[in-house]
């Protein structure tokens, strides 16, 4: 079954994004690149289908959601996924989170993953469990690469509001309209890459980004609890 992935870049290292779109390309799937208006990969992907954002916002999690939602509009297949630009998928990513959804009676997948280092080296990897609400409502252990069904697009977009909270916004929303519609699947399916540049780094080293960052997640919590 054929899937659509979303792939959203900004100022990214090409080398970077060329690996990651490889790594999807010989799979069955859609890609959709989003970007922003005048980015320098834009010439490097041609032939790829890619939607932009005109007048974006400063590089931040709500820039990221507004790259995400020009994109949404565009799924034309049953099931779709979020990729960065900076990971790399396995060859059977797409087959095996579809495929753990269609044999459990799942809308969305989520998958254990390896890490590597900034130069995609091999260095650890984060496993997670099998769906607790409880334990979603204490911290956000269902990653945004998980395999989603399109039928779930009903509760979408992405609230902006909820700044880099969307995804757990979703998962939580889904929960609440649908029930226990997770499967997890204990094979890892990418590598994501660790950076010194990465938001949710640099976001440990500042005091003021930490307290803006758990008052927002408090504020979408509230909502759900």
């Amino acid at each position: 079954m054929r899937a659509t992935v979303i792939m959203n870049i900004r100022e990214e290292q090409p080398e970077h994004i060329m690996k990651a779109v490889e790594s999807y390309a010989s799979q069955n799937c859609d890609i959709i690149i989003s970007t922003v208006e005048g980015d320098p990969c834009i010439e490097m992907l041609k032939g790829l289908k890619i939607v932009t954002l005109n007048n974006p916002p400063e590089r931040s999690p709500v820039g990221a959601y507004l790259q995400l939602n020009n994109a949404l509009e565009h799924i034309r297949n049953e099931w779709w996924c979020y990729a960065s630009s900076n990971d790399i998928s396995y060859p059977n990513k797409i087959e095996t989170e579809i495929s753990t959804c269609l044999e459990q009676g799942k809308k969305i997948c989520y998958s254990s993953f390896d890490t590597m280092d900034e130069q995609g080296q091999l260095n650890g990897r984060r496993e997670m469990h099998d769906f607790d609400i409880s334990q979603l409502l204490r911290g956000c252990y269902i990653n945004d690469c998980s395999m989603i069904n399109a039928s779930l697009n009903k509760y979408l977009p992405f609230k902006i509001q909820h700044k880099n909270y969307g995804y757990w916004n979703l998962w939580l929303t889904a929960y609440k309209n649908e029930g226990n519609i997770f499967a997890y699947n204990p094979v890892p399916t990418w590598r994501y890459r660790l950076s010194s540049n990465s938001m949710h780094i640099k976001r440990q080293r500042d005091p003021k980004l930490m307290r803006e960052f758990e008052a927002d997640k408090n504020i979408m919590l509230n909502e759900h609890r």
